[in-house]
């Protein structure tokens, strides 16, 4: 199939949700992506970034205001080559731009299972995406979007799944005794977690996440949480995805903050 992670950047909605802390703090989480070969961290960033006026000052390859014939030439093949999905009609450019200066005023983390690494943010990855007019000779920006890079001290473990802003320094313990547990029930996911004779439930649509691989709990700050990472969708069911987890926060209620999927077939 033609569809990459490039597309999802395009067409997912990503939700974050915030938690309570002390201090009338607030934390925020998004998604990650992880690249592995270059060891970059991608997430969307969690201020308002003008993505269309970057490009129009970032964007080398291709004019906005007065593109040249050659730069509408380049863009024409390009999209034949490298088209992101399977109707042929659109195409992505993308060009990096520096961090805003509001983007450092917080503190960044990668969270997995049981570590919470610092993060250095990099730089602002950017893109375009286009189609060309009815009559084929002009491009049509269509839509512009991107996401933060990022990189840690050390190398991220392989279940890193989110990423934390927050505006004050954090630090992770963890927390024993707990015990999640996950099945379905007819068209829902039905979560449970007991810690100290207390015990929360909740209960979401079905979405395929509900055979438990794993599940640590910790605090953040005198915020606690659950991570649990959930089997791979090997029979590609929910879309075949071989990384999947979800972030749950326990309080009087148990919540399901975010959850996250990678390496999926669509």
């Amino acid at each position: 199939m033609l569809l990459r992670p490039a597309t999802t950047v395009i067409f997912a909605v990503i939700f974050f949700l915030q938690s309570s802390v002390p201090a009338g703090q607030s934390l925020q989480f998004h998604d990650v992506t992880l690249d592995p070969k270059t060891g970059e961290i991608r997430f969307d960033p969690f201020q308002s970034v003008d993505w269309r006026l970057l490009a129009a000052r970032d964007l080398k390859d291709f004019n906005l205001n007065h593109p040249t014939a050659e730069q509408v030439a380049r863009l024409k093949q390009r999209l034949l080559a490298h088209p992101v999905d399977e109707t042929g009609d659109t195409s992505l450019i993308h060009f990096n731009s520096p961090l805003q200066t509001r983007m450092s005023q917080g503190f960044y983390y990668l969270l997995s299972g049981k570590a919470l690494l610092p993060l250095q943010l990099l730089r602002l990855d950017g893109f375009m995406g286009y189609s060309l007019n009815a009559q084929k000779t002009a491009i049509r920006p269509a839509l512009f979007g991107g996401q933060v890079v990022a990189k840690t001290a050390t190398p991220p473990a392989e279940d890193a799944a989110f990423i934390i802003f927050s505006e004050s320094a954090l630090a992770i313990t963890a927390v024993s005794g707990g015990s999640f547990s996950a099945q379905k029930v007819g068209k829902q996911d039905s979560y449970e977690y007991v810690r100290d004779g207390k015990k929360l439930t909740l209960a979401a649509p079905d979405e395929g996440l509900f055979e438990v691989m794993s599940s640590s709990s910790f605090k953040l700050g005198q915020s606690e949480y659950i991570f649990v990472k959930w089997k791979p969708d090997t029979a590609n069911n929910y879309g075949g995805c071989e990384r999947q987890s979800s972030l749950f926060a326990v309080g009087e209620e148990l919540q399901l903050v975010l959850s996250s999927r990678s390496g999926c077939d669509v």
